[in-house]
């Protein structure tokens, strides 16, 4: 159950509310298999699965974190940011072929980019909207924290969840990706509340854990696949675990 101390929750969006009926990387896939890219879907899948996506952020690494506060200044700027990624990501899967042309890894890129902010493509996990009931009716704050597209707040609004949360602090808008500290600063900064008063939840030891740490807020680990096994991390299967009853948050 949640302690009384607790007044607003920071909750991921990917792999925690929600998801892409396409997984990413199968998109990345499909779009380039479709261009004439000579592997197919599921070979390419395989080699970026082979290159970790932070190798890809490492023009933007710095000792605090990912920061790309210039190309978050608009949608525009962002989106061109986007396409950057999606290019060194098939640019590095596709190494091991001797040939490709940058034209046409451009080309996929660019439609890469425009289907990351197709909302059509999102879904909610079915224990969703009873969390955020919950939440409402306890009158916790909510706020969703996640390293996530431009038109993130247009996804929530187009799932019918955007009256849920208090706001929305997304990566593409801030200008840095969680684990850096600054995206859960402007979350408690937006909610107006301490670190010991709210809880962050998510699917990822790194991303939300480690990070929601750092600044001192205590983090829920989500693991709705029951595959990762951690002693030293709180974790729940599902949405429903929070408020069922288990003593999950102390």
């Amino acid at each position: 159950m949640l302690s009384s101390k607790i007044k607003g929750l920071l909750v991921d969006f990917d792999k925690t509310l929600g998801f892409m009926r396409i997984p990413h990387l199968e998109m990345y896939s499909q779009i380039a298999s479709s261009a004439g890219i000579r592997l197919s879907p599921a070979e390419l899948t395989a080699a970026m699965m082979d290159n970790p996506l932070s190798d890809t952020w490492l023009p933007w690494q710095t000792k605090r974190g990912i920061e790309h506060f210039d190309e978050s200044k608009s949608e525009i700027s962002y989106r061109k940011l986007r396409c950057e990624i999606a290019f060194l990501r098939l640019k590095k899967a596709l190494e091991p072929l001797v040939f490709f042309e940058e034209e046409v890894l451009r080309s996929v890129a660019e439609r890469i980019s425009q289907a990351e902010a197709d909302l059509s493509l999102y879904e909610l996990y079915p224990d969703t909207i009873e969390f955020l009931a919950f939440c409402e009716a306890q009158n916790i704050d909510l706020a969703v924290v996640s390293n996530h597209d431009w038109v993130l707040p247009d996804v929530l609004s187009y799932l019918g969840i955007a009256k849920y949360f208090k706001t929305v602090v997304t990566s593409a808008r801030v200008g840095v990706r969680k684990p850096h500290p600054l995206i859960f600063e402007r979350a408690l900064s937006e909610l107006s509340l301490d670190s010991e008063q709210v809880i962050m939840i998510g699917d990822s030891l790194r991303d939300d854990i480690t990070g929601a740490k750092s600044v001192g807020i205590d983090a829920v680990l989500i693991d709705r696949t029951s595959i990762i096994l951690r002693d030293d991390v709180l974790c729940v299967s599902k949405l429903a675990d929070i408020h069922a009853g288990q003593n999950y948050v102390n």
